[in-house]
């Protein structure tokens, strides 16, 4: 008869933990969801965007927007804070649709710290190179996380491509099914 107890205690237990999960899941990142609009990302994230390059009446259907942060920027899901960060929308008509977010830390260590946080939600990122050469013939070397719907590059400082900009490496979220038809 414990038997009769347990095993629905033990499965009550499982679906908390799986729907904790779920809500620190940052699916995107950190609250947003693709596809929204940058009106929708602010509100996600609790602040507005500092600037926006190039301005959206001079981006091309079918162009990347892109919207920046100037940091500290606490993100909600993590509570991680992030030094600088950019949302890349595409223009599908005019209605601009969140693709990409790029993610500076502005030390070291909050940058491994976000990569155990991002190791804990999809496991052991693995290493990759990409088909981008530099001046001297080098790969891009990057580790990647990836859950389907979504594609979680970590490229580090000595990153031959990205080494001078981002002394402390960057994020990138992307979208798997990037670019989309509607």
């Amino acid at each position: 008869m414990l038997w009769k107890r347990v095993i629905p205690a033990l499965l009550a237990s499982f679906l908390l933990t799986a729907c904790g999960k779920a809500e620190a899941d940052p699916a995107v990142f950190e609250n947003t969801a693709w596809k929204q609009s940058p009106e929708e990302t602010a509100e996600a994230l609790g602040r507005d965007f500092s600037r926006e390059s190039p301005p959206r009446e001079d981006v091309p259907k079918g162009e990347l927007l892109n919207c920046l942060y100037d940091g500290p920027i606490p993100l909600p899901v993590s509570g991680a804070e992030a030094e600088d960060a950019s949302f890349l929308y595409w223009n599908l008509d005019g209605n601009f649709q969140l693709a990409e977010v790029r993610l500076l830390f502005g030390s070291p260590e909050e940058t491994e710290e976000y990569r155990a946080y991002l190791d804990g939600l999809y496991g052991k990122a693995e290493k990759a190179e990409i088909s981008r050469v530099d001046k001297n013939g080098q790969h891009d070397v990057i580790w990647q996380w990836a859950d389907g719907e979504i594609i979680v590059s970590y490229l580090p400082p000595e990153t031959p491509f990205y080494n001078a900009e981002f002394p402390n490496g960057m994020f990138r979220f992307q979208c798997g099914a990037f670019p989309w038809t509607e």
